[in-house]
């Protein structure tokens, strides 16, 4: 039976899909794909052992900027020529841009996602009287978080056991640690989203709508953490490379 809403949402997922592909001639031609695929992977791991203006690293550092501005420029560092000056928002602007939407975005993904979890996936008609929904939505989006800061926290043991000695002897040994925990979280992600789909019976639409209520969950707590626990960002990059590679001695960060 065809219903129309269901129907507009399909077709809406996939016009999303294919239209890059449609509004981008180049992307049919092998050569120019892989060149772009391969600049995109370039994008995603540079930065961590040398200052690199174009990289991962550096968009997430000037997106938090937004919100907590930039702390004094420190002559003589050549990464501060790669960011401008830019004040930190107002305190409403932050309040309700980066607290209070995302907390609306997720209460609605949420409740949604309850109220698809009242009932039975097996028997429609009747209340599902299994392990609470939002016990597990909370145990799916926050168990990621936790298991990436424990490998956070260990790798940053051995770099700054490890580092200042092996920095030396290897010059990408902080690249190196990036890739590792970088790694480890994707697999983290795509773990959690497997067991979230085991949970569900393999109900691949019941697993979309938990996933994007647990990544909207995610996101209200990281805005919570930017907003309410960082300071105002350097202009260099000197702390993400002292954190991977541990050579924090001479950084000048005290």
């Amino acid at each position: 039976m065809l219903v129309p809403h269901l129907t507009y949402f399909w077709i809406t997922a996939l016009a999303l899909v294919i239209c890059s592909f449609l509004f981008n001639p180049h992307q049919f031609v092998l050569i120019d794909f892989l060149l772009d695929y391969r600049e995109y992977l370039h994008w995603l791991s540079r930065g961590n052992s040398k200052t690199h203006g174009n990289s991962w690293i550096a968009y997430c550092r000037l997106s938090r900027t937004m919100i907590t501005g930039f702390k004094k420029k420190r002559l003589g560092d050549p990464s501060e020529k790669f960011t401008g000056d830019m004040p930190g928002a107002r305190i409403s602007v932050i309040i309700f841009s980066e607290i209070i939407m995302p907390f609306l975005q997720a209460f609605v993904c949420v409740v949604a996602y309850l109220f698809v979890k009242s009932v039975d996936s097996h028997m429609p008609n009747t209340s599902n009287h299994g392990p609470s929904g939002l016990l597990r939505i909370a145990a799916i989006s926050l168990a990621p978080i936790f298991l990436n800061a424990g490998a956070l926290i260990a790798f940053f043991i051995i770099s700054l056991v490890f580092g200042p000695v092996l920095s030396h002897c290897f010059v990408k040994f902080g690249a190196v640690v990036a890739a590792v925990v970088h790694t480890w979280a994707v697999i983290n992600l795509i773990a959690s989203v497997e067991f979230l789909w085991y949970l569900e019976d393999w109900n691949t639409s019941r697993t979309v709508l938990d996933v994007i209520a647990a990544a909207s969950i995610q996101k209200v707590v990281f805005k919570l953490l930017t907003t309410l626990l960082l300071t105002r960002e350097f202009k260099h990059d000197g702390t993400n490379r002292a954190w991977w590679s541990g050579t924090w001695y001479s950084k000048g960060l005290g």
